[in-house]
């Protein structure tokens, strides 16, 4: 498979889901995302939430000079949301 879109797309493909969370492998959702997710899908009407991201470079993490929040589009109704 020739790079990383061609790949989300395929998993996005498997998906049999009516929700999909859509994370990088080096992302890891943590017990309370996780419970704030359930919480959310329990009353929501949106189709899809952006997720704030905290990058890291050289092995530090980004918290200032506008890296952080970065808000990316994770979870989403499949069929309603393109992968970004």
């Amino acid at each position: 498979m020739a790079g990383f879109r061609p790949a989300k797309e395929f998993a996005l493909s498997l998906a049999t889901g009516s929700w999909v969370l859509s994370i990088d492998a080096d992302e890891r959702v943590t017990s309370a995302l996780a419970s704030e997710i359930k919480a959310t899908m329990a009353y929501t009407i949106a189709d899809g939430f952006e997720l704030p991201r905290l990058s890291s470079f050289c092995g530090r993490q980004m918290r200032h000079s506008g890296w952080y929040p970065d808000y990316v589009l994770r979870l989403f109704r499949r069929g309603q949301s393109a992968l970004r």
